[in-house]
Protein backbone atom coordinates (compact mmCIF):
# COMPACT_ATOMS: atom_id res chain seq x y z
CA UNK A 1 0.00 0.00 0.00
CA UNK A 2 2.39 2.98 -1.16
CA UNK A 3 -0.62 4.95 -2.13
CA UNK A 4 -3.92 5.39 -0.37
CA UNK A 5 -6.84 3.23 -2.92
CA UNK A 6 -10.30 4.82 -3.15
CA UNK A 7 -13.36 2.25 -3.10
CA UNK A 8 -17.34 3.01 -2.67
CA UNK A 9 -17.85 4.42 0.71
CA UNK A 10 -19.88 2.46 3.38
CA UNK A 11 -23.42 2.90 4.17
CA UNK A 12 -24.28 5.99 6.35
CA UNK A 13 -26.64 5.27 9.01
CA UNK A 14 -28.85 8.33 10.40
CA UNK A 15 -30.19 8.47 13.50
CA UNK A 16 -32.19 11.69 13.50
CA UNK A 17 -29.90 13.26 16.25
CA UNK A 18 -31.77 10.72 18.86
CA UNK A 19 -28.97 8.00 18.78
CA UNK A 20 -31.28 5.32 16.92
CA UNK A 21 -29.57 4.38 13.73
CA UNK A 22 -31.74 3.34 10.35
CA UNK A 23 -29.93 2.19 6.68
CA UNK A 24 -29.75 4.85 3.86
CA UNK A 25 -27.79 2.86 1.31
CA UNK A 26 -27.77 0.07 -0.54
CA UNK A 27 -26.56 -2.85 0.51
CA UNK A 28 -23.63 -2.72 -2.02
CA UNK A 29 -22.04 -0.07 -0.95
CA UNK A 30 -21.11 -1.92 2.38
CA UNK A 31 -17.51 -1.50 2.22
CA UNK A 32 -14.91 0.62 3.36
CA UNK A 33 -11.42 0.86 1.54
CA UNK A 34 -8.64 3.42 2.16
CA UNK A 35 -9.31 6.74 0.69
CA UNK A 36 -6.28 8.81 2.82
CA UNK A 37 1.16 -30.45 50.98
CA UNK A 38 4.51 -29.30 51.50
CA UNK A 39 7.75 -31.11 52.90
CA UNK A 40 9.89 -28.45 54.47
CA UNK A 41 13.21 -28.89 53.30
CA UNK A 42 16.45 -29.04 55.53
CA UNK A 43 18.62 -26.57 53.76
CA UNK A 44 19.43 -22.88 54.28
CA UNK A 45 19.17 -19.99 52.17
CA UNK A 46 21.62 -18.64 49.92
CA UNK A 47 21.25 -17.03 46.24
CA UNK A 48 22.41 -19.81 44.38
CA UNK A 49 19.77 -22.22 44.67
CA UNK A 50 16.62 -21.88 42.50
CA UNK A 51 13.24 -20.76 44.42
CA UNK A 52 14.14 -19.49 48.29
CA UNK A 53 17.84 -19.43 48.01
CA UNK A 54 18.64 -23.23 49.23
CA UNK A 55 21.80 -24.12 48.70
CA UNK A 56 21.66 -28.01 47.38
CA UNK A 57 20.68 -27.81 43.42
CA UNK A 58 17.60 -29.73 42.60
CA UNK A 59 17.41 -30.04 39.35
CA UNK A 60 15.28 -33.28 38.63
CA UNK A 61 13.23 -31.50 36.57
CA UNK A 62 15.64 -33.05 33.56
CA UNK A 63 16.75 -31.80 30.47
CA UNK A 64 15.30 -30.97 27.12
CA UNK A 65 18.49 -32.91 25.10
CA UNK A 66 20.13 -36.29 26.27
CA UNK A 67 23.48 -33.93 26.63
CA UNK A 68 25.40 -34.55 30.59
CA UNK A 69 25.63 -31.83 32.36
CA UNK A 70 29.28 -33.09 33.92
CA UNK A 71 30.66 -32.95 30.10
CA UNK A 72 29.09 -29.16 29.85
CA UNK A 73 29.94 -28.11 33.45
CA UNK A 74 33.94 -28.84 32.05
CA UNK A 75 33.45 -25.82 29.75
CA UNK A 76 32.24 -23.54 32.40
CA UNK A 77 34.07 -21.11 34.55
CA UNK A 78 34.61 -22.68 38.02
CA UNK A 79 34.43 -19.22 39.91
CA UNK A 80 31.27 -18.55 41.53
CA UNK A 81 31.32 -14.95 42.25
CA UNK A 82 30.46 -12.02 39.72
CA UNK A 83 33.02 -10.77 37.54
CA UNK A 84 34.77 -7.29 37.46
CA UNK A 85 32.84 -5.70 34.68
CA UNK A 86 29.82 -6.70 36.39
CA UNK A 87 29.96 -4.58 39.50
CA UNK A 88 31.81 -7.06 41.80
CA UNK A 89 35.12 -7.93 41.91
CA UNK A 90 36.34 -12.07 41.48
CA UNK A 91 37.38 -14.15 44.39
CA UNK A 92 40.04 -15.88 42.47
CA UNK A 93 41.34 -14.86 38.92
CA UNK A 94 39.75 -16.79 36.11
CA UNK A 95 41.25 -17.75 32.71
CA UNK A 96 39.15 -16.59 29.94
CA UNK A 97 38.05 -19.85 27.95
CA UNK A 98 35.44 -20.15 25.03
CA UNK A 99 33.30 -23.41 24.35
CA UNK A 100 34.35 -25.11 21.76
CA UNK A 101 32.03 -24.76 19.00
CA UNK A 102 29.32 -27.69 17.90
CA UNK A 103 28.71 -27.13 14.18
CA UNK A 104 26.08 -29.91 14.02
CA UNK A 105 23.66 -28.05 16.63
CA UNK A 106 23.10 -25.70 13.47
CA UNK A 107 22.15 -23.20 16.36
CA UNK A 108 23.45 -20.32 13.96
CA UNK A 109 21.18 -21.04 11.17
CA UNK A 110 18.09 -20.45 13.52
CA UNK A 111 19.76 -17.61 15.28
CA UNK A 112 19.91 -15.74 12.11
CA UNK A 113 16.61 -16.94 11.16
CA UNK A 114 15.51 -14.72 14.81
CA UNK A 115 17.35 -11.91 13.72
CA UNK A 116 15.21 -11.91 10.65
CA UNK A 117 12.38 -11.21 12.38
CA UNK A 118 13.86 -8.64 14.87
CA UNK A 119 15.46 -7.24 12.52
CA UNK A 120 11.72 -6.00 10.88
CA UNK A 121 10.54 -2.63 12.18
CA UNK A 122 6.79 -2.80 13.11
CA UNK A 123 5.38 0.76 12.42
CA UNK A 124 3.84 2.90 15.06
CA UNK A 125 1.47 5.10 13.05
CA UNK A 126 -0.88 4.32 9.97
CA UNK A 127 1.39 7.03 8.25
CA UNK A 128 4.35 4.96 8.54
CA UNK A 129 3.16 1.32 7.37
CA UNK A 130 2.15 2.58 4.21
CA UNK A 131 5.23 4.32 3.47
CA UNK A 132 7.23 2.23 5.08
CA UNK A 133 9.34 -0.50 2.67
CA UNK A 134 6.55 -3.27 3.67
CA UNK A 135 3.68 -1.26 2.70
CA UNK A 136 2.08 -3.92 0.61
CA UNK A 137 2.26 -6.31 3.55
CA UNK A 138 0.94 -4.04 6.11
CA UNK A 139 -1.87 -3.13 3.40
CA UNK A 140 -2.61 -6.36 2.63
CA UNK A 141 -2.81 -6.96 6.62
CA UNK A 142 -5.08 -3.65 7.15
CA UNK A 143 -7.23 -4.78 4.10
CA UNK A 144 -8.16 -8.01 5.69
CA UNK A 145 -8.77 -6.47 8.91
CA UNK A 146 -11.45 -3.79 7.70
CA UNK A 147 -13.23 -7.04 6.00
CA UNK A 148 -13.14 -9.27 9.22
CA UNK A 149 -14.90 -6.32 11.37
CA UNK A 150 -17.28 -5.90 8.53
CA UNK A 151 -17.99 -9.57 7.91
CA UNK A 152 -18.66 -9.49 11.93
CA UNK A 153 -20.88 -6.55 11.96
CA UNK A 154 -18.54 -5.22 14.19
CA UNK A 155 -20.36 -1.55 13.71
CA UNK A 156 -22.81 0.55 11.55
CA UNK A 157 -21.74 3.65 10.06
CA UNK A 158 -24.06 6.63 11.69
CA UNK A 159 -24.60 10.70 12.93
CA UNK A 160 -23.76 10.45 16.80
CA UNK A 161 -26.17 11.91 18.45
CA UNK A 162 -25.35 15.64 20.05
CA UNK A 163 -23.46 15.05 22.92
CA UNK A 164 -22.16 11.84 22.42
CA UNK A 165 -18.63 10.76 23.16
CA UNK A 166 -16.84 9.40 20.23
CA UNK A 167 -13.80 7.54 20.74
CA UNK A 168 -10.52 7.94 18.60
CA UNK A 169 -9.08 5.04 17.47
CA UNK A 170 -5.51 3.52 15.95
CA UNK A 171 -4.07 0.65 13.53
CA UNK A 172 -1.64 -1.27 15.57
CA UNK A 173 0.88 -4.01 13.83
CA UNK A 174 2.49 -6.76 14.81
CA UNK A 175 4.69 -9.51 12.87
CA UNK A 176 3.93 -12.97 13.76
CA UNK A 177 6.92 -15.60 13.93
CA UNK A 178 7.31 -19.29 14.06
CA UNK A 179 8.94 -20.98 16.43
CA UNK A 180 12.13 -21.01 14.51
CA UNK A 181 11.71 -17.02 14.51
CA UNK A 182 11.19 -16.66 10.61
CA UNK A 183 8.37 -14.75 9.42
CA UNK A 184 5.03 -16.26 9.63
CA UNK A 185 2.85 -12.67 8.46
CA UNK A 186 1.92 -9.99 8.82
CA UNK A 187 -1.31 -8.78 11.39
CA UNK A 188 -2.41 -5.38 11.68
CA UNK A 189 -5.57 -4.46 14.46
CA UNK A 190 -7.23 -1.85 14.88
CA UNK A 191 -7.89 -0.82 18.20
CA UNK A 192 -10.20 1.92 20.41
CA UNK A 193 -8.46 4.19 22.77
CA UNK A 194 -10.05 2.62 25.40
CA UNK A 195 -8.98 5.17 27.86
CA UNK A 196 -11.16 8.03 27.01
CA UNK A 197 -14.11 5.78 28.30
CA UNK A 198 -16.13 6.80 31.66
CA UNK A 199 -16.86 4.04 34.22
CA UNK A 200 -20.37 3.86 34.52
CA UNK A 201 -21.25 5.42 31.24
CA UNK A 202 -19.06 3.36 28.66
CA UNK A 203 -18.30 0.11 30.56
CA UNK A 204 -19.26 -1.52 33.88
CA UNK A 205 -18.09 -4.94 34.86
CA UNK A 206 -14.46 -5.62 33.56
CA UNK A 207 -13.00 -8.70 34.93
CA UNK A 208 -11.97 -11.23 32.93
CA UNK A 209 -10.35 -14.43 33.81
CA UNK A 210 -7.15 -15.89 31.72
CA UNK A 211 -5.49 -19.19 31.85
CA UNK A 212 -2.42 -19.81 34.28
CA UNK A 213 0.67 -21.09 33.40
CA UNK A 214 0.57 -23.43 36.08
CA UNK A 215 -2.67 -24.73 34.87
CA UNK A 216 -0.59 -25.05 31.02
CA UNK A 217 2.07 -27.27 32.69
CA UNK A 218 -0.67 -29.62 34.41
CA UNK A 219 -2.57 -29.96 31.48
CA UNK A 220 0.87 -31.09 30.03
CA UNK A 221 2.08 -32.97 32.85
CA UNK A 222 -1.49 -35.06 32.66
CA UNK A 223 -1.10 -35.15 28.75
CA UNK A 224 1.84 -36.35 29.32
CA UNK A 225 1.18 -39.54 31.97
CA UNK A 226 -2.15 -40.53 30.30
CA UNK A 227 -1.29 -40.25 26.75
CA UNK A 228 -3.25 -37.29 25.78
CA UNK A 229 -3.40 -36.00 22.40
CA UNK A 230 -2.61 -32.04 22.73
CA UNK A 231 -3.44 -29.79 19.66
CA UNK A 232 -3.71 -25.97 19.48
CA UNK A 233 -6.44 -23.33 17.97
CA UNK A 234 -6.29 -19.31 17.43
CA UNK A 235 -9.51 -17.83 17.54
CA UNK A 236 -9.67 -15.20 15.13
CA UNK A 237 -10.62 -11.23 15.91
CA UNK A 238 -11.15 -12.75 19.23
CA UNK A 239 -12.83 -9.84 20.73
CA UNK A 240 -15.12 -8.99 17.75
CA UNK A 241 -17.09 -11.91 19.29
CA UNK A 242 -18.25 -10.16 22.29
CA UNK A 243 -21.79 -8.55 22.28
CA UNK A 244 -21.79 -5.09 23.59
CA UNK A 245 -24.64 -3.71 26.04
CA UNK A 246 -23.43 0.19 26.01
CA UNK A 247 -24.26 2.58 23.22
CA UNK A 248 -20.38 3.28 22.25
CA UNK A 249 -19.28 5.68 18.86
CA UNK A 250 -15.90 5.62 17.61
CA UNK A 251 -14.16 7.11 14.90
CA UNK A 252 -13.48 5.89 11.51
CA UNK A 253 -10.55 3.60 10.93
CA UNK A 254 -7.33 5.92 9.60
CA UNK A 255 -6.98 5.38 5.93
CA UNK A 256 -10.44 3.95 5.52
CA UNK A 257 -12.99 6.90 6.24
CA UNK A 258 -16.06 7.81 4.72
CA UNK A 259 -16.77 10.77 2.22
CA UNK A 260 -19.86 11.86 4.29
CA UNK A 261 -19.03 14.58 6.81
CA UNK A 262 -20.00 14.07 10.49
CA UNK A 263 -20.39 9.62 10.29
CA UNK A 264 -18.75 7.73 13.10
CA UNK A 265 -19.27 4.23 13.88
CA UNK A 266 -21.42 2.87 16.05
CA UNK A 267 -20.24 0.03 17.96
CA UNK A 268 -22.70 -3.50 17.75
CA UNK A 269 -19.67 -5.81 18.93
CA UNK A 270 -16.88 -5.72 21.02
CA UNK A 271 -13.58 -4.01 19.57
CA UNK A 272 -9.80 -4.15 20.76
CA UNK A 273 -8.74 -1.93 23.71
CA UNK A 274 -12.26 -1.01 24.75
CA UNK A 275 -12.29 -1.53 28.48
CA UNK A 276 -14.97 -4.21 28.32
CA UNK A 277 -13.72 -6.22 25.13
CA UNK A 278 -11.92 -8.76 27.51
CA UNK A 279 -15.31 -9.34 29.82
CA UNK A 280 -17.55 -9.54 26.60
CA UNK A 281 -15.39 -12.31 24.97
CA UNK A 282 -15.30 -14.46 27.95
CA UNK A 283 -18.93 -14.23 28.53
CA UNK A 284 -19.63 -15.25 25.07
CA UNK A 285 -16.89 -17.78 25.40
CA UNK A 286 -19.06 -19.25 28.46
CA UNK A 287 -22.30 -19.26 26.85
CA UNK A 288 -21.29 -20.72 23.80
CA UNK A 289 -18.78 -23.48 25.27
CA UNK A 290 -21.87 -24.30 27.49
CA UNK A 291 -23.58 -25.45 23.99
CA UNK A 292 -20.94 -27.53 23.44
CA UNK A 293 -20.81 -29.25 26.82
CA UNK A 294 -17.39 -27.65 28.10
CA UNK A 295 -17.61 -25.86 31.25
CA UNK A 296 -15.24 -24.28 33.25
CA UNK A 297 -13.42 -25.78 36.50
CA UNK A 298 -13.78 -24.61 39.72
CA UNK A 299 -9.84 -24.04 40.23
CA UNK A 300 -9.66 -22.39 36.91
CA UNK A 301 -11.99 -20.57 34.94
CA UNK A 302 -10.21 -20.56 31.64
CA UNK A 303 -10.08 -24.71 31.95
CA UNK A 304 -13.10 -25.84 30.76
CA UNK A 305 -14.01 -29.23 30.76
CA UNK A 306 -16.22 -32.19 29.23
CA UNK A 307 -16.98 -35.52 30.83
CA UNK A 308 -18.81 -37.92 28.79
CA UNK A 309 -19.29 -41.68 27.94
CA UNK A 310 -16.52 -41.19 25.13
CA UNK A 311 -13.87 -39.93 27.68
CA UNK A 312 -12.55 -36.82 28.87
CA UNK A 313 -12.23 -33.70 26.66
CA UNK A 314 -9.96 -30.29 28.25
CA UNK A 315 -9.34 -26.91 26.85
CA UNK A 316 -7.14 -24.23 27.91
CA UNK A 317 -8.24 -20.97 26.55
CA UNK A 318 -5.74 -17.82 27.19
CA UNK A 319 -7.80 -14.64 24.78
CA UNK A 320 -7.50 -16.03 21.59
CA UNK A 321 -5.02 -18.95 22.15
CA UNK A 322 -6.44 -22.16 23.09
CA UNK A 323 -5.23 -25.88 23.35
CA UNK A 324 -7.79 -28.84 23.65
CA UNK A 325 -6.75 -32.30 24.73
CA UNK A 326 -8.25 -35.49 24.47
CA UNK A 327 -7.37 -39.56 24.49
CA UNK A 328 -8.31 -40.03 20.96
CA UNK A 329 -7.42 -38.06 18.22
CA UNK A 330 -11.33 -39.13 17.00
CA UNK A 331 -12.07 -37.16 20.14
CA UNK A 332 -9.47 -33.55 19.13
CA UNK A 333 -10.69 -33.60 15.78
CA UNK A 334 -14.68 -33.60 16.96
CA UNK A 335 -14.19 -31.19 19.59
CA UNK A 336 -12.52 -28.68 17.37
CA UNK A 337 -15.35 -29.05 14.87
CA UNK A 338 -17.45 -28.18 17.49
CA UNK A 339 -15.39 -24.85 18.41
CA UNK A 340 -15.12 -24.05 14.74
CA UNK A 341 -18.54 -24.00 14.45
CA UNK A 342 -18.71 -21.28 17.13
CA UNK A 343 -16.46 -19.42 16.26
CA UNK A 344 -13.81 -18.43 13.29
CA UNK A 345 -10.59 -20.40 13.90
CA UNK A 346 -7.50 -21.34 12.53
CA UNK A 347 -6.63 -25.44 13.32
CA UNK A 348 -2.55 -25.21 14.34
CA UNK A 349 -2.54 -28.84 14.62
CA UNK A 350 -0.43 -30.59 16.93
CA UNK A 351 0.78 -28.05 20.00
CA UNK A 352 4.07 -26.81 18.84
CA UNK A 353 4.03 -23.19 20.17
CA UNK A 354 1.77 -21.37 22.97
CA UNK A 355 2.61 -18.02 24.63
CA UNK A 356 5.86 -18.48 23.67
CA UNK A 357 6.78 -21.56 24.81
CA UNK A 358 7.68 -24.34 22.81
CA UNK A 359 6.60 -27.62 23.10
CA UNK A 360 7.86 -30.77 22.08
CA UNK A 361 6.81 -34.24 21.81
CA UNK A 362 8.91 -37.05 21.78
CA UNK A 363 8.45 -40.75 20.38
CA UNK A 364 8.28 -42.04 23.66
CA UNK A 365 5.50 -39.76 24.52
CA UNK A 366 7.19 -37.55 26.94
CA UNK A 367 6.57 -34.07 26.28
CA UNK A 368 9.19 -30.97 26.85
CA UNK A 369 8.53 -27.13 27.27
CA UNK A 370 11.47 -24.32 26.70
CA UNK A 371 11.68 -21.10 26.10
CA UNK A 372 15.43 -19.83 25.87
CA UNK A 373 16.50 -19.28 22.38
CA UNK A 374 14.56 -16.22 21.49
CA UNK A 375 16.05 -14.51 24.56
CA UNK A 376 19.66 -15.04 23.73
CA UNK A 377 19.53 -14.43 19.90
CA UNK A 378 17.83 -10.72 21.06
CA UNK A 379 20.63 -9.94 22.75
CA UNK A 380 23.22 -11.24 20.87
CA UNK A 381 24.54 -13.85 23.77
CA UNK A 382 24.37 -17.46 21.58
CA UNK A 383 28.19 -17.63 22.40
CA UNK A 384 28.75 -15.55 25.66
CA UNK A 385 30.97 -17.10 28.38
CA UNK A 386 28.22 -19.35 30.49
CA UNK A 387 28.25 -19.53 33.93
CA UNK A 388 27.77 -22.10 36.34
CA UNK A 389 24.71 -20.49 38.58
CA UNK A 390 22.42 -17.46 38.35
CA UNK A 391 23.91 -15.59 41.19
CA UNK A 392 27.06 -16.35 43.27
CA UNK A 393 26.90 -18.89 46.44
CA UNK A 394 26.37 -16.52 50.00
CA UNK A 395 25.32 -13.13 47.94
CA UNK A 396 23.68 -11.05 49.96
CA UNK A 397 21.24 -8.42 48.59
CA UNK A 398 22.45 -4.73 50.35
CA UNK A 399 20.33 -1.36 49.72
CA UNK A 400 22.06 0.42 47.25
CA UNK A 401 24.50 3.09 49.01
CA UNK A 402 23.98 7.11 48.17
CA UNK A 403 27.35 6.75 46.09
CA UNK A 404 26.14 3.94 44.02
CA UNK A 405 26.57 4.76 39.99
CA UNK A 406 23.25 4.59 39.05
CA UNK A 407 22.06 4.03 35.22
CA UNK A 408 21.12 6.98 33.41
CA UNK A 409 18.76 4.67 31.02
CA UNK A 410 16.59 2.48 33.10
CA UNK A 411 15.07 0.95 30.00
CA UNK A 412 17.38 -1.53 28.83
CA UNK A 413 17.55 -2.80 32.55
CA UNK A 414 13.62 -3.33 32.82
CA UNK A 415 13.42 -4.62 29.40
CA UNK A 416 16.03 -7.59 30.51
CA UNK A 417 14.69 -8.42 34.03
CA UNK A 418 10.99 -8.51 32.14
CA UNK A 419 12.07 -11.01 29.54
CA UNK A 420 13.64 -13.38 32.11
CA UNK A 421 10.83 -13.10 34.50
CA UNK A 422 8.83 -14.42 31.69
CA UNK A 423 11.30 -17.39 31.37
CA UNK A 424 11.50 -17.79 35.19
CA UNK A 425 7.87 -17.86 35.50
CA UNK A 426 6.93 -20.14 32.62
CA UNK A 427 9.60 -22.69 31.86
CA UNK A 428 12.49 -22.40 34.43
CA UNK A 429 12.03 -22.25 38.34
CA UNK A 430 16.10 -22.04 38.83
CA UNK A 431 15.47 -18.82 38.03
CA UNK A 432 13.00 -18.09 40.39
CA UNK A 433 15.01 -16.66 43.36
CA UNK A 434 17.32 -14.65 41.34
CA UNK A 435 14.39 -12.71 39.73
CA UNK A 436 12.79 -12.06 42.50
CA UNK A 437 16.04 -9.71 43.67
CA UNK A 438 16.67 -8.20 40.73
CA UNK A 439 13.10 -7.34 40.43
CA UNK A 440 14.04 -5.16 43.69
CA UNK A 441 15.75 -2.63 41.57
CA UNK A 442 13.61 -1.73 38.98
CA UNK A 443 12.63 1.66 40.08
CA UNK A 444 16.55 2.49 40.64
CA UNK A 445 18.44 0.24 39.14
CA UNK A 446 22.38 0.54 39.62
CA UNK A 447 25.25 -1.03 37.27
CA UNK A 448 25.76 -3.14 39.81
CA UNK A 449 22.18 -4.52 39.41
CA UNK A 450 22.71 -4.39 35.65
CA UNK A 451 25.84 -6.93 36.16
CA UNK A 452 23.71 -9.48 38.28
CA UNK A 453 21.04 -9.48 35.38
CA UNK A 454 23.69 -10.50 32.99
CA UNK A 455 25.28 -12.47 35.14
CA UNK A 456 21.83 -14.43 35.22
CA UNK A 457 21.15 -14.02 30.97
CA UNK A 458 25.00 -15.90 30.98
CA UNK A 459 23.78 -18.84 33.13
CA UNK A 460 21.15 -18.79 31.07
CA UNK A 461 23.28 -19.17 27.79
CA UNK A 462 24.87 -22.11 29.37
CA UNK A 463 22.06 -24.00 30.55
CA UNK A 464 19.97 -23.31 27.32
CA UNK A 465 19.22 -27.49 27.43
CA UNK A 466 17.52 -27.34 30.30
CA UNK A 467 13.76 -27.06 30.52
CA UNK A 468 10.56 -29.30 31.79
CA UNK A 469 10.09 -32.60 30.75
CA UNK A 470 7.01 -34.16 31.25
CA UNK A 471 7.19 -37.92 31.44
CA UNK A 472 4.20 -40.70 30.41
CA UNK A 473 4.31 -42.74 33.38
CA UNK A 474 1.67 -45.11 35.05
CA UNK A 475 0.63 -43.71 38.37
CA UNK A 476 -0.04 -39.97 38.70
CA UNK A 477 2.22 -38.82 41.74
CA UNK A 478 1.95 -34.94 43.55
CA UNK A 479 4.00 -33.90 45.76
CA UNK A 480 5.69 -30.46 47.17
CA UNK A 481 8.20 -28.60 48.87
CA UNK A 482 8.85 -25.61 50.58
CA UNK A 483 11.79 -23.40 52.50
CA UNK A 484 12.88 -20.33 53.85
CA UNK A 485 15.55 -17.96 55.09
CA UNK A 486 15.36 -15.46 58.07
CA UNK A 487 15.75 -12.12 57.46
CA UNK A 488 17.34 -12.47 54.35
CA UNK A 489 16.89 -8.92 52.82
CA UNK A 490 19.12 -6.42 54.59
CA UNK A 491 16.75 -3.16 53.81
CA UNK A 492 13.38 -4.52 55.34
CA UNK A 493 14.83 -7.71 57.52
CA UNK A 494 11.87 -9.68 55.53
CA UNK A 495 12.15 -13.51 54.94
CA UNK A 496 12.21 -15.40 51.35
CA UNK A 497 9.94 -18.26 51.18
CA UNK A 498 10.15 -20.57 48.31
CA UNK A 499 7.99 -23.27 47.39
CA UNK A 500 7.56 -26.08 44.17
CA UNK A 501 5.06 -28.28 43.55
CA UNK A 502 5.43 -31.09 41.18
CA UNK A 503 3.30 -33.67 39.01
CA UNK A 504 4.68 -36.48 38.38
CA UNK A 505 8.16 -35.80 38.99
CA UNK A 506 8.29 -32.02 37.29
CA UNK A 507 7.76 -28.97 38.64
CA UNK A 508 4.19 -27.12 37.56
CA UNK A 509 4.38 -24.52 40.08
CA UNK A 510 6.53 -22.63 41.79
CA UNK A 511 7.51 -19.06 43.65
CA UNK A 512 10.31 -17.18 45.65
CA UNK A 513 9.22 -13.81 46.82
CA UNK A 514 10.09 -11.60 49.78
CA UNK A 515 7.28 -12.09 52.72
CA UNK A 516 4.89 -9.45 53.67
CA UNK A 517 5.75 -8.97 57.03
CA UNK A 518 9.36 -8.09 58.80
CA UNK A 519 10.84 -11.31 60.26
CA UNK A 520 9.89 -11.75 63.84
CA UNK A 521 13.41 -12.33 66.71
CA UNK A 522 14.36 -16.04 66.62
Amino acid sequence: MGELRSRAPPPVVSNGGNGRSTSSAETANNQMGPNASATPSTSGATAGAGLSGSQPDTRNWSTTEGNSDDDEEEDMETDEGLDEDEGFVGRYPVRDRKRPCEWWRNERTVSQRVNIAIRLKEPATYEEAVRGPQSREWGKAMDAEIEAQLANGTWELGVPPKGAKVLPCRWVYKVKTNPDGSVDRFKARLVAKGFAQRKGVDYGELFAPTSRASSFRALLAVAAARGLQVHQLDVATVFLNGELKEEIWMKEPPGYESKTPGVACRLLRSIYELRQASRCWYDKLCTKFAEIGLFPSKSDPAMFVKVDEKGVILALVHVDDMCVAAKTQELVNRIKRAIGGLFKVRDLGEIKVFLGMEVTRRENGDITLSYVERILSAHGLGDVKPRVLPMAVGTRVTPAKEDAEVLEDSTAYRALVGELNYLAVSTRPDLAFALSVLSRYMAKPTKAAMGMAKGVLRYVAGTRHLGLVFRRRSSEVFDGYSDSDWAGDMDTRRSTTGYVFRVNGTAVSWSSQLQRTVAAHQ
